[in-house]
């Protein structure tokens, strides 16, 4: 059976990033640009004031003092989006906002606070020096300058960056289509009533929450009962939408365990099933030309987990990101963990508040378990106890690999 790593690896190999398109910016959060955007302004784009005050000529306030002051004369006003105004003479000063574009022949800017207003003249009682207070034309950015590398993110920041260039569209790679289906007459959707046997679909709404943190609006998803027909018919409906399929349950080995003997039928090529480690053994993956198949084992925690492992560095690649699984960390354990002597552990775990060097495992690690990972901020990483090793205990104080659900959402 593989290793959590070669499924990793093997998953990855499979994916190339998908094409890329043209979409609005505000259509762009949390897409990755496929090509590198320079300004076509220079920012800010005009010499302009960074306060509410005085334009004025720096040597006409050279020998000004509190009790020798200088009396420039108020020749106009300059609003912020205004029009260009007119070339400020010599013993001249016009009132400027803050934003307002400076005059030609002014070079310093007075703030309202230190000067004061006699009549139609300005009382300057201190000199300032050549600059001050002007934001000058291209200082921020030159024309042409680069603003954002492609492989970059768009995040809220970067979508500000980009509006303040003029740019009204980008060219982005283009989200995955995910379909999301899980399997079991037993799941219901939240909010029925419980019959006697059932239990509630948490990870329907998990999954579909993932991907939105993860920023993929999910193309479908859907509830199918445990009929091979059935199962088989939701299957090959996604493939012929979607470019990865998320199914939940019947990839083991039971009775009623449909999923995986669907799959040939439909031309999914398998990659592989089973991975040593502990949630999400069954854990399955498969190909159908360049679109993907991930069977996830039907407990709640191993299919959080198998997606955080497998399914989202996946989607990450198809998007187009440069490192689409996130470094490892490696903390401190505050209390005891059980190695397995044959697979890797993928603890649900959390980083405390005030203590981000360490990490506390969760007493319960049940896959069946759903609640602990309303907590969860980490994955710790276990490998299999040594051989021959008759104590499978990490001790506390340990220094441990640590998977961020951060990039997660968690």
């Amino acid at each position: 059976m593989i290793t959590p790593r070669t499924a990793q690896r093997r998953v990855l190999a499979a994916c190339k990033a998908l094409v890329a398109q043209r979409v609005a910016l505000e259509d762009a959060l949390g897409l990755v640009l496929a090509e590198d955007v320079r300004s076509r302004i220079a920012l800010p784009p005009f010499d302009n004031s960074q306060m509410d005050g005085y334009a004025v000529r720096a040597r006409d306030c050279a020998r000004a003092t509190a009790a020798r002051p200088v009396l420039l004369r108020i020749a106009g006003a300059i609003h912020a989006g205004g029009p260009r105004p007119r070339a400020l003479s010599a013993g001249e000063t016009m009132a400027v906002a803050t934003g307002g574009a400076m005059p030609r022949g002014a070079d310093a800017v007075l703030p309202i606070e230190v000067v004061g207003v006699a009549g139609r003249n300005l009382v300057v009682r201190t000199a300032v020096a050549r600059g001050k207070f002007v934001r000058y034309k291209g200082e921020e950015i030159g024309l042409g300058s680069l603003i954002l590398q492609r492989g970059g993110v768009i995040h809220a920041g970067a979508v500000g960056s980009l509006a303040a260039i003029g740019c009204s569209h980008v060219r982005v790679v283009r989200a995955p289509r995910v379909t999301v289906i899980t399997t079991g007459d037993e799941v219901i959707a939240p909010g029925r009533a419980l019959a006697h046997g059932q239990v509630y679909d948490s990870s329907l709404p998990m999954l579909a929450a993932l991907l939105r943190q993860a920023g993929i609006e999910p193309e479908r998803v859907r509830r199918v009962r445990d009929s091979a027909r059935a199962i088989e018919s939701a299957i090959g409906d996604a493939l012929a939408h979607s470019d990865v399929v998320i199914t939940v349950g019947g990839v083991s080995v039971g009775p009623r365990d449909f999923v995986r003997g669907a799959l040939p039928t439909l031309g999914v090529r398998e990659v592989f099933w089973g991975v040593s480690q502990q949630p999400g053994r069954p854990l399955y993956f498969g190909m159908r030309g360049r679109r993907m198949v991930f069977g996830l084992p039907g407990n709640p925690a191993s299919a959080f987990v198998c997606f955080c492992m497998h399914v989202l560095p996946a989607l990450r690649a198809l998007a187009g990101h440069a490192r689409p699984v996130p470094a490892l960390q490696r903390k401190v354990l505050m209390n005891a963990a059980t190695a397995n002597p044959r697979r890797w552990r993928l603890l649900r775990a959390r980083v405390p508040d005030g203590a981000p060097s360490k990490v506390q495992v969760f007493a319960r690690q049940g896959s069946h378990m759903s609640t602990p990972l309303g907590h969860a901020t980490h994955l710790v990483i276990l490998p299999p106890a040594k051989k021959g090793s008759k104590r499978n205990q990490v001790a506390a104080g340990t220094r441990v690999q640590c998977l961020p659900l951060s990039h997660a959402g968690g």
